[in-house]
């Protein structure tokens, strides 16, 4: 392949399947000196070309001399935006159509492309179509989605539409001009470019699903990293290495984690457990994760797979750079379908055998609609489904409906080392929601501490009394907020709710103490419960 051209192939199916396979490439002319700026042909001269090149900010530099037969082309080479020109042409191999083997797009494309920043732009040109010269916005997303594409065909996971026509399948080349194809494509359909985007969200979550799959031939060798479940909930340390992890698990349970100035002092997971307020909490431990954590790296796919059994995520930062560990811990932590701070979307999904797709919404939809959303479905090979939005959801909470092996689990980002930081920073952090600053070093803020995490687990301790005895309160029943009488017969023991006859209950919960209760009543943190058997 010459260093001044590029060709990008894209194969787009007709709906409905009886129509044949349309395949689009691009014949694309980079800049240079055997492409100037100066056209010449396709209906554009040269006010037509200052016109479109004017309309990209670098071409400025260029806009006095690019028409001259002199212009310096060197310079383009090592700089960080590439012009170029794509004529769109179609074939149509297996038509049923005689003597017309394919044709050419009528027009063409101004591209800019910025290496440095993967951003692109691009104005169409016809003499007819001047009304809809400019290519839709928000590229961005595409080059992630293609870029994404690019690492599925190094794993051999799914070719990539134009496999072989470049020596590296990653390069440049290919990812921006098989974007822009695929934004014409849309646009010629008459879809909006909210539409395709969407589309582009479900084929990137379907790709980095894949992504995650771990390798079958890789088995797991080595000592086991999980922990059997104990306690009445659970709570993971998550952090970047070397934050206060295991200083935070030693001085808040009675088990001793190693603690170093070193990053990776902690190799394993390491249980200990909290009591408090009656209950016992179990708090991992977890071996510091790193930047691409979600792929393997650092054993961060171990990691991450332990945190998704918590029941509340410690999210451990250091007050120095918790802006930058924060968001890279949350890009990790939504990459494999954790969801922090998050409600699961009121959405009703259920696939079906027949029947088609059924869409319907009790409430005013400003995110999805009817079409977006059975495009989503067709690209997750769903044809018979009922759909009902109870809730104005976006493409990307519809997509996690549909995967269905999200986790949504409250997070309590906690700044450690606020010794090390100015007192306006420390205020400023303290103000964040869902956040909590410490000092382990200095023992800061240890108590509040405990008093969020409790908030957060949602837990509530019933006390239960024999009939002429006085209430037992050094054991207690932990039993989730909103629990019923009949969670707590559960608890004791699996048969006494169906010899349940009536209960009395002291405390907040009721309207005078004792009160006489059935199964149904919502108990509250506590209370005093005494049952009848029949």
């Amino acid at each position: 392949m010459k260093p001044d051209t590029l060709v990008s192939v894209v194969e787009q199916c007709q709906s409905p399947k009886e129509y044949p396979t349309l395949t689009t490439f691009f014949e694309g002319e980079i800049i240079s000196k055997k492409h100037p700026f100066l056209t010449r042909k396709w209906d554009a001269d040269e006010d037509v070309d200052r016109k479109h090149w004017g309309k990209f900010q670098a071409f400025y530099q260029y806009a006095k001399t690019f028409n001259s037969d002199d212009f310096d082309y060197e310079d383009l080479k090592n700089g960080d935006y590439v012009f170029m020109r794509w004529k769109e042409q179609f074939l149509v191999p297996d038509h049923t159509i005689k003597d017309i083997s394919g044709a050419s797009f009528a027009g063409f494309y101004y591209i800019s492309f910025q290496k440095s920043a993967a951003s692109i732009e691009g104005y169409y040109y016809h003499r007819s179509s001047e009304c809809r010269c400019g290519l839709p916005e928000q590229l961005a997303p595409l080059y992630l989605y293609y870029r994404e594409i690019s690492v599925a065909h190094e794993k051999g996971i799914e070719e990539p539409p134009c496999k072989g026509l470049f020596p590296e399948p990653n390069c440049w080349p290919w990812l921006c001009c098989t974007a822009v194809a695929l934004v014409h494509r849309a646009s010629s359909k008459g879809q909006t470019t909210e539409y395709h985007l969407g589309l582009l969200k479900a084929k990137l979550a379907k790709y980095r699903a894949q992504l995650l799959e771990p390798s079958k031939s890789a088995a797991a060798k080595g000592e086991g990293f999980d922990v059997m479940k104990s306690g009445d909930a659970r709570v993971a340390l998550i952090g970047f290495p070397s934050v206060g992890k295991s200083t935070f698990l030693s001085l808040m349970t009675s088990t001793a984690s190693e603690a170093a100035s070193y990053e990776f002092t902690t190799l394993t997971c390491i249980p200990g457990v909290i009591e408090y307020k009656g209950a016992n909490i179990q708090l991992l431990d977890l071996p510091g994760i790193i930047e691409g954590a979600a792929q393997g790296k650092g054993r961060g796919r171990q990691v991450i797979a332990v945190a998704r059994t918590a029941d509340v995520v410690i999210m451990m930062l250091d007050a120095t750079k918790g802006e930058v560990q924060r968001s890279l811990l949350e890009k990790e932590l939504e990459s494999v379908g954790i969801r922090l701070n998050k409600c699961k979307p009121n959405i009703y999904f259920k696939p079906k055998k027949g029947g088609g797709i059924s869409f319907n919404s009790t409430v005013t939809l400003t995110q999805c609609s009817e079409k977006l959303v059975q495009l989503i479905l067709h690209e997750y090979k769903i044809f018979n489904a009922e759909v009902l939005f109870r809730e104005d959801c976006s493409p990307d909470e519809f997509i996690d409906v549909i995967v269905g092996n999200r986790v949504y689990m409250p997070c309590l980002y906690v700044y450690n080392k606020i010794d090390q930081i100015s007192m306006e920073e420390v205020d400023r952090l303290a103000r964040r929601p869902n956040s909590v600053v410490i000092s382990c070093g200095m023992k800061l803020n240890l108590d509040y501490l405990l008093e969020k995490l409790w908030e957060y687990l949602a837990l509530t301790c019933i006390f239960t009394k024999k009939r002429g005895q006085r209430p037992d309160f050094s054991d207690a029943i932990i039993l989730r907020k909103g629990a019923s009488v009949e969670h707590v017969c559960h608890r004791i023991h699996r048969t006494l709710a169906s010899q349940f006859k009536y209960a009395l209950v002291w405390g907040t919960s009721t309207k005078y103490s004792p009160q006489r209760v059935g199964l149904t009543h919502l108990m509250e943190h506590e209370d005093v419960i005494q049952i009848v058997k029949k």
